[in-house]
């Protein structure tokens, strides 16, 4: 399998030492184990039909539908289908729903390597590779006290263990430091009640937003249900289905 989508491989390391501190060291590997690897997808074939996507002609269609659960007939391309998984994984999805309006399978999810494994290049090589970042993220998230680093470009998380009680986060792969609190880059030379009063004498419009922005939570949004998570979700229109975002921090869950 010399052109097989390489899945990314991550090691969760507790420390021992007296700081006691979880640390998470993310590596990828070119080597893959079997359970590493995605599931062969079924070979698409071309049919007289028009995808219900695109509406185009004789192109290629997966042979079996997005998912298990799904009671319609395929209707929807191998092209419009990987365009559909990409784009919810640049989203932060990594549970993804059958693209086919008229689905009712809510309880069932596709598998998005195996529809990326139909064409392997750098582009869906990248997006695999997300997409398992995602994942890791996601379980990581449910641990309590999982803070991501704030610094630019730095993508490292860790368990800080004292949580609030000491604010400062130090990076274990960047050494940037950030605040729990207020999850945020570590405001330099201030304690956070030093920061919370300068922001409200320098910034009054700022920290009555911040003020505001609690209240318009516990009134417009709901914490995330997930046993270890707990982040704010909000509601966006008039759908209720919520997903607590990873790509936002969040842990995926779906409610």
């Amino acid at each position: 399998m010399g052109n097989a989508l390489r899945a990314p491989r991550y090691i969760y390391i507790k420390d021992i030492d007296e700081s006691k501190t979880d640390v998470f060291v993310a590596s990828h590997h070119d080597t893959t184990t079997e359970s590493d690897q995605p599931l062969p997808s079924p070979a698409n074939v071309v049919t007289e039909q028009s995808c219900i996507v695109c509406y185009e002609l004789d192109v290629p269609f997966p042979s079996t539908t997005p998912t298990t659960a799904c009671r319609h007939p395929v209707n929807v391309c191998a092209s419009c289908l990987e365009q559909h998984v990409c784009s919810q994984i640049s989203e932060g999805r990594i549970r993804i729903r059958c693209p086919a309006l008229e689905c009712s399978s809510r309880g069932r999810f596709m598998r998005p390597d195996e529809v990326l494994q139909t064409k392997v290049n750098e582009e869906r090589q990248a997006t695999y590779e997300r997409f398992h970042d995602l994942k890791v993220r996601q379980t990581l998230n449910t641990e309590r006290n999982m803070f991501w680093c704030r610094a630019p470009g730095c993508s490292s998380g860790q368990i800080h263990v004292e949580g609030a009680a000491c604010p400062v986060v130090i990076c274990q792969a960047c050494t940037a430091q950030s605040c729990f609190k207020h999850d945020m880059i570590w405001h330099e030379g201030m304690t956070c009640k030093e920061f919370d009063r300068a922001l409200q004498q320098t910034h009054p419009e700022r920290a009555k937003q911040i003020k505001a922005s609690g209240k318009w939570l516990k009134k417009n949004a709901k914490t995330c249900p997930n046993k270890g998570c707990g982040r704010w979700i909000e509601k966006i229109e008039g759908c209720d289905h919520m997903t607590c975002k990873s790509l936002e921090g969040g842990c995926g869950h779906e409610l």
